[in-house]
């Protein structure tokens, strides 16, 4: 810490010449061990930066999920989508409801979700997962949040319970509830 403040009081009193070389006000030119002091200095406070620089990048990302150029380079690898095709999707995912077995629901449900879950991604919301991204949203941003939450929390059900019976009922109002959120969104029509 001495040799630290010495250097700081020898830098203090450094001016430049005509000649461009550094010396002390008094004339003299600094000593061998000065200037190794000042370059191990600079080389530990350039390390210390480059440290800090660093580990601040890998909080900031942490904090914001993918990187700005991650997210602006899967926006610009994303098609856009076409309503027809979305509106073709939905209808065969209702169709699933009117076959009347316990698979097809289960089915509907998943691929509701899904896609529901892809247009969420596309829209910008941050999350690893869909419970992430729906954590992530303030109802004030989209009023048809808790029929998502609670239609996601029967996907999820059925995903991670195999005895998971999954009532007619049940299906229909997960598919309704993500129908809100589609609607919401006019991604479908009324």
């Amino acid at each position: 810490m001495d040799i630290v403040l010495e250097l700081l009081n020898q830098v203090a009193l450094l001016i430049k010449k005509g000649n461009g070389a550094l010396v002390p006000v008094f004339g003299q030119a600094l000593p061998a061990q000065l200037l190794l002091a000042l370059k191990i200095t600079s080389g530990v406070v350039s390390l210390l930066a480059f440290v800090a620089i660093v580990y601040l990048s890998f909080r900031i990302s942490k904090l914001m999920g993918a990187s700005p150029l991650e997210r602006l380079g899967e926006a610009m690898r994303t098609a856009p989508v076409e309503p027809t095709r979305l509106a073709k999707h939905w209808s065969r995912i209702k169709n699933r409801l009117e076959k009347g077995s316990e698979a097809e629901w289960k089915l509907a449900v998943i691929e509701a979700d899904k896609l529901c879950d892809t247009i969420l991604r596309r829209m910008g919301h941050l999350g690893e997962t869909m419970g992430e991204r729906l954590g992530n949203i303030k109802p004030a941003q989209l009023s048809s949040l808790e029929q998502l939450q609670a239609a996601h929390k029967t996907r999820n059900t059925i995903v991670h319970d195999p005895q998971f019976y999954l009532s007619e009922y049940e299906a229909k109002q997960a598919i309704l509830n993500y129908e809100t959120f589609l609607k919401e969104m006019q991604i479908i029509q009324e």
